[in-house]
């Protein structure tokens, strides 16, 4: 409350924690003896509705009722719905008009109520109850009501027009009879009729979820996307009763006879978002998406069943049909996906990463394709090809053309990319006969082998979206069999373990000295695009490299403590230094010693 002054009303009524601004007026004005016409009168606010001022308050407003009640502006707006505006409800501009919410449609003119709370507090109505996500009081364990019990109309929270004053706050205010004489209905809603909840029940458990993940956190991330899911999948199941009442399962028979009636073939096929609707289609969907419960899985395939599908068994091709989930989150989606990953082709599995731990929607450009394919070989690597093939075959494949499929397939998980738009950007001609050369040798249907395959390589290909430069060219060349040096990739490590530094390889001399004198032929060196390794700066290396301006000369070690590392590849590298070799001039032959009969003095 604020300071005295001479504006305020000396009679004043504090608002009850939780209570809504029109409950507020109506109890003012029957303190005051009057209506609550008269006493938007008297406060100054002739042409205002207050039915507009619980939803949002304006300047104007907030100004003149903290000014004539003392009433702090923090307590006058929570009082409205302006706090939930853009979340769980929608209100307009300058009419401040309700609109239909994204989830439940509960529009919030009129209000639900719970008699038991109305009988303790006196008739003050709480704002939570115009909220479409409440449904049931967990204090009274009570499914709220939305009629009165006689008169089967919404009752009013406001009296309004210039009628008689009920004695009684908590009477329904509806009127009976439009004769000018204004007749009430007079019920008193507090002796109203409810169904009563089990206590530990599904219907209050998922109430008590509500009220902590979606409406208390109503303006984060994590709400918006719990209540997509509880609202998409919860109408679903109301369609499904209304449509098909003879498939629903038996928990959902038991949810039904717990909110206190039979199956609503009509009113559930219509998705009327009653609090009896709102309840069943809610729990269901809180069933369907806990992990911990026993029939998560038989509700959430019921829930996803079609009107002309036999329970579990979903639409041919699934995929044209996720537009239409696209309100249930990407938790939900991610569920479809991975159920319906026998139905799909290599294709779809490969982009929705079906076969994998993480299915989800594409999500990569074409521009993110084509820095992939920069990113990947021209030929899948050796050590990946071994982990996809079977460990017996009945012929020898054709490796060649099976890494180059594998290369190819790489650019379609997560993005638009299929298999010839594949091929064309990793220039591979021959890709149809790369990919029956794959198929010959891994089954991509029913196989636990290829479903292991297929996920290593969408793992893979997400993993290689994340690097920062291109592979070597090197890695793009069409061999069969890449240099060991070039194996241990940093991308090519599982999630969470460190690259493998590499050494840098011995020069071809010493390779060859070394090889010959364990009596094993020396290997070929490929050539590559770096005769020498390169050097960190201050780092000891090849001394003909150049070093940075100012870096100390490195100490050399002494000539017999430096060959006696190596063996006896390091003194036959001194035996080949040390033998005189003549140079040849590059385009003619060596010339002959001069003749010293020729030239005597």
């Amino acid at each position: 409350m604020t300071g005295w002054t001479d504006e305020r009303i000396p009679i004043g009524v504090l608002p009850s924690p939780g209570e809504a601004l029109d409950s507020w007026c109506e109890r003012y004005a029957h303190r005051l003896r009057t209506h609550t016409v008269d006493f938007a009168d008297y406060l100054g606010l002739p042409h205002t509705s207050v039915r507009r001022m619980v939803r949002r308050l304006t300047e104007g407003e907030l100004e003149l009722l903290e000014r004539r009640t003392g009433v702090g502006a923090e307590q006058l707006r929570a009082m409205t719905l302006e706090a939930f505006d853009g979340s769980l409800v929608r209100i307009t501009g300058q009419t401040r008009r309700l609109t239909a919410p994204a989830n439940w449609r509960f529009y919030g003119t009129t209000s639900r109520y719970c008699p038991a709370c109305l009988a303790d507090n006196g008739g003050r109505w709480q704002l939570h109850w115009r909220l479409g996500w409440t449904f049931a009081c967990t204090r009274h364990r009570l499914l709220l009501l939305e009629r009165c019990p006689r008169c089967g109309k919404h009752p009013p929270v406001l009296s309004g027009g210039n009628h008689r004053m009920l004695s009684r706050p908590q009477a329904c205010r509806s009127l009976t009879e439009r004769d000018g004489r204004g007749t009430r209905c007079g019920y008193p809603l507090t002796e109203a009729p409810a169904v009563s909840l089990a206590e530990g029940g599904a219907v209050l458990l998922s109430q008590a979820s509500v009220n902590a993940h979606v409406i208390a956190e109503h303006r984060s991330a994590a709400a918006r996307e719990r209540a997509g899911e509880l609202s998409h999948l919860g109408r679903r199941a109301l369609r499904n009763i209304g449509t098909r009442p003879e498939v629903v399962p038996p928990i959902a028979r038991d949810i039904i006879t717990a909110c206190g009636g039979e199956l609503l073939a009509g009113a559930a096929a219509m998705e009327i978002h009653d609090a009896r609707n709102v309840a069943i289609g809610t729990t269901l969907a809180a069933i369907a998406t806990d992990p911990e419960h026993p029939l998560r899985e038989d509700v959430f395939a019921w829930i996803c069943l079609a009107p002309d599908r036999e329970v579990g068994e979903l639409r041919e091709h699934p995929t044209r049909y996720l537009p239409n989930w696209k309100s249930a989150g990407p938790r939900v989606i991610k569920r479809i996906l991975a159920a319906s990953d026998s139905q799909l082709t290599l294709k779809a599995r490969l982009r929705y990463g079906t076969a994998t731990a993480e299915p989800a929607e594409p999500y990569l450009s074409e521009t993110d394709i084509t820095v992939r394919a920069s990113k990947t070989p021209g030929m899948l690597w050796p050590s990946w090809t071994l982990r996809l093939l079977p460990p017996k075959s009945p012929h020898q494949p054709r490796i060649a053309g099976l890494r180059r499929a594998c290369a190819s397939l790489m650019l379609i998980p997560g993005g638009p990319a299929g298999h010839r738009q594949a091929a064309r950007i990793m220039g591979n001609p021959h890709f149809r006969s790369n990919l029956e050369a794959l198929l010959a040798f891994v089954d991509i249907d029913h196989i636990c082998s290829t479903l292991s395959h297929l996920r290593a390589r969408a793992r893979h290909a997400r993993g290689a979206d994340r690097l920062r430069t291109p592979p070597s060219p090197i890695r793009r060349r069409d061999e069969s069999v890449a240099p060991r040096r070039e194996r241990p990739l940093a991308h090519l490590q599982e999630p969470g373990h460190p690259a493998v530094p590499t050494s840098p390889p011995l020069p071809a001399a010493l390779a060859a000295a070394a090889a010959t004198a364990r009596g094993r032929p020396a290997a070929r060196q490929p050539r590559t695009r770096l005769d020498t390794p390169l050097r960190l700066p201050d780092a000891p290396g090849d001394p003909r490299l150049p070093r940075r301006a100012g870096a100390p000369q490195p100490r050399r070690p002494p000539h017999h403590r430096r060959a006696g590392d190596v063996g006896a590849a390091s003194t036959l590298a001194r035996q080949h230094r040390s033998a005189p070799t003549a140079r040849r001039h590059p385009h003619r032959a060596r010339p002959r010693p001069a003749d010293p009969q020729l030239h005597r003095p």
